[in-house]
């Protein structure tokens, strides 16, 4: 999913808490939407690392044009730093990689009716459940600008889905 991201961040010495709001569209044009939360410890200005988690919201579109959707719980490693080291400039590119494991929260599933085909006198038809949601490793490369410690950027997120029928 491609989101954009507005995020606040409070500094205290080498230290910083960070609240994320991201939205955008899924692969599939759908909305998605995500909270975060970060707490990281600055190195220098290029390099700082930290943890976080938060929630996620997506929208999914099945074969059938049926909308379902999942909410999921990520928990990451955060890297982020800035592309120069002016600390007086009020603004500032910067950089952000999370990379953890995504665990589903909540599910909904979309039925679809399977028609089978006429046999001799049977007509037959099978209802098939389907639930789609994150689950697994997830990559979220991140580039932006901040405009005195408010943040505004792109994300991309890469994560493996998981798909059940029955």
């Amino acid at each position: 999913s491609l989101a954009s991201v507005m995020q606040a961040q409070v500094k205290d010495k080498s230290n910083s808490f960070l609240l994320s709001a991201s939205a955008g569209i899924s692969g599939e044009f759908k909305p998605a939407l995500s909270l975060k939360v970060i707490y990281s410890h600055e190195y220098n200005y290029f390099f700082a690392i930290g943890v976080g988690t938060g929630v996620n919201y997506q929208i999914y579109r099945s074969q059938n044009e049926i909308d379902s959707y999942s909410l999921d719980l990520p928990v990451f490693v955060n890297i982020r730093g800035n592309f120069k080291s002016n600390s007086s400039s009020k603004v500032m590119p910067y950089y952000s990689l999370n990379f953890g494991l995504f665990f589903n929260l909540m599910k909904s599933d979309y039925e679809c009716t399977v028609m089978k085909p006429t046999v001799g006198d049977y007509n037959g038809s099978y209802t098939e459940k389907i639930l789609r949601y994150y689950e697994g490793l997830f990559l979220a490369p991140e580039i932006g600008i901040s405009i005195n410690n408010i943040c505004i950027g792109v994300e991309f997120l890469y994560g493996t889905t998981k798909e059940e029928q029955y």
